[in-house]
């Protein structure tokens, strides 16, 4: 299995994020033409009264996902699921420095390495093949003690893998494999779906992209700064894994809090779910098929 190089990755996740400010940007214009349209079409509606109905059918889709960023954006909801998202993304994108660090810090072939991030992947599939709609059909305590499991689990994974480059402790190869599995099942479930039905609940189909992507875009900004940092470490030294094991389980930490306190706020609840079964399932299966 053959991966691009850290520096590139870096590279790559600035790019990415860069990207995602086309969509707004082209919101914004067209946005603005489309209020600029509106606001002749009303004026000649009051000339041509019979004209008011078409003048509501010029609103199109471009200014209204403007309309709910910004409304979203005004609510605490919204900065905690960009928060969790954001962190997460970065505790998400370790996959890309697993064969270096089973290779180096704990001795395995090139081969068994390589492995090992496959391993790490099967864990996020299963997780969210398996654990997503049992997760959508939870009640509120029920998510709290989902997100607390989960992260909590893969807070401790990179706590163990700190103490191990610290050289606090000593973690066999066989253990250190089954934590990156372990990493893949834990994040993968409060990485996609919360955010995921969040916009898809407050975006709606017409809208729910751009606060997908607005996510996205704050995520490949922490996503380049921690790959960088990661590509320039001496990755053959035991210790200076030290500060990247201590960001990652700061980032499962803070998104496990960032949760709980959406469920706590009451940001998600089982009933909306009830009244709305087919939306959920629906919304569901398109992040599972992603």
């Amino acid at each position: 299995m053959l991966f691009p190089s850290p520096c590139m990755n870096s590279k790559l996740s600035l790019v990415s994020a860069v990207v995602q400010i086309v969509p707004f940007t082209l919101l914004t214009v067209f946005g603005r033409r489309q209020k600029e349209e509106e606001r002749a079409t009303t004026m000649a509606s009051k000339v041509m009264p019979f004209n008011r109905m078409d003048s509501h059918r010029t609103s199109g889709p471009v200014a209204g996902s403007l309309r709910v960023l910004r409304r979203e954006a005004m609510q605490f909801p919204f900065w905690l699921h960009l928060l969790s998202r954001s962190l997460l993304m970065v505790f998400a994108s370790f996959l890309m420095f697993v064969p270096s660090l089973m290779s180096n810090c704990f001795g395995l072939s090139s081969s068994m390495a390589a492995r090992t991030g496959s391993l790490y992947a099967l864990g996020c599939l299963l997780s969210v093949s398996v654990g997503s709609k049992r997760y959508v059909e939870l009640g509120r305590k029920g998510k709290i003690s989902a997100n607390v499991i989960m992260l909590g689990s893969a807070t401790l994974s990179a706590l163990l893998f700190l103490g191990h480059v610290n050289g606090f402790m000593t973690i066999p190869a066989s253990l250190g494999i089954f934590l990156m599995f372990l990493w893949g099942i834990s994040f993968a479930i409060p990485f996609y779906i919360p955010p995921s039905i969040f916009a898809l609940e407050k975006g709606g189909k017409a809208s729910s992209a751009t606060i997908a992507d607005c996510f996205d875009f704050f995520g490949f900004l922490f996503l380049a700064g921690f790959n960088g940092y990661v590509a320039g470490i001496k990755q053959h030294v035991l210790a200076d894994w030290k500060n990247t094991f201590g960001i990652l389980a700061l980032c499962s930490f803070l998104s496990m809090v960032s949760l709980v306190m959406l469920e706590l706020l009451g940001a998600t609840t089982s009933k909306e779910i009830q009244q709305k079964p087919r939306k959920w399932q629906n919304a569901l299966q398109s992040v599972v098929d992603d």
